[in-house]
């Protein structure tokens, strides 16, 4: 199969690009980039199967139909829209024109994912979950998380992150939450608390703090705590930590790419996988709606 990258981003030189080189069986057809010849109109009508689109998110429905009405597969940097009404009439189109569509959340593909749901099971019933993935401020103030017209803002950064992890665990069935945010000229950083019917998750995010990407699961028996839980480097040997009457246990995870990991399953995945991915993905969105 052949991938175009619609957008000349950071993250895509820096790990889309590695990542397809690494697939031998797929093809990077070129970027399609505002200060190249090649533009985005010119990858459209390529002979590429699949376009990762990595625009500013506030472009993400514009470009993200463009894609699949020219009859590609689109897999979509997150967060997939700024809103669920556009997110559903992508997913319908993909649909009408049996095209792959999915938000690259490319944490969810990391073996230290499928190491903590497997632990889940030992440390009992679930009662609290603490997330976080805070950074420093950037660099460049005209970094585009900076401009609210270009969708920028921590909660379509940096909180898709947590969310996206405690519903996983907890499921979608919010009884009730509370928020704090600051804001400028966008939302730089936040917490949230979400109450569930037996359990409390607190989500700390945002930019303009001190780095952190760590979660703690206390069940009514064990804990688990891990580092680098969002995003890891391909070679990170970070542990994850069992916590029982003050004993640790560390457990090893094996070294990966995520970013690999999830163009793989992207190629490979049938409707099923497609779909509980996009009920995960519009169920964060109705959530983002309702405190925006």
């Amino acid at each position: 199969m052949k991938i175009g990258i619609l957008g000349n981003s950071s993250i895509a030189r820096r790990c889309i690009v590695p990542a397809i080189k690494q697939i031998k069986d797929l093809e990077l057809v070129g970027i399609g980039s505002r200060n190249t010849d090649f533009g985005y109109d010119e990858l459209l009508s390529s002979d590429a199967d699949i376009i990762y689109v990595s625009l500013p998110p506030a472009l993400h429905f514009e470009w993200g139909k463009k894609v699949l009405l020219s009859g590609k597969h689109l897999l979509m940097e997150k967060t997939f829209t700024t809103n669920t009404a556009e997110a559903i009439e992508l997913f319908s189109i993909a649909k009408q024109k049996n095209l792959k569509c999915m938000e690259a959340l490319m944490y969810e593909f990391h073996p230290v994912q499928d190491k903590i749901d497997n632990l889940l099971k030992e440390i009992g019933d679930v009662k609290y979950i603490d997330a976080s993935f805070c950074f420093p401020h950037f660099k460049s103030k005209s970094n585009i998380r900076y401009s609210k017209e270009l969708g920028g803002g921590s909660i379509y950064d940096s909180l898709i992150y947590p969310l996206s992890f405690v519903n996983r665990i907890l499921g979608k069935n919010i009884e009730n939450h509370t928020f704090a945010f600051f804001e400028k000229d966008v939302v730089e950083r936040g917490s949230i608390c979400l109450k569930y019917k037996d359990s409390i998750a607190n989500i700390n995010f945002g930019f303009g703090q001190a780095y952190r990407n760590e979660i703690t699961i206390s069940g009514h028996e064990k804990t688990i705590k891990a580092k680098r839980v969002f995003t890891r480097t391909h070679n990170c040997i970070d542990t994850v930590d069992i916590v029982h009457n003050g004993n640790v246990t560390k457990i090893e995870i094996q070294k990966s790419d995520h970013f690999e990991n999830m163009i793989r399953f992207f190629i490979s995945s049938n409707t099923k996988d497609l779909c509980e991915k996009e009920l995960n993905t519009l169920s964060r969105l109705k959530f983002i709606d309702k405190i925006i």
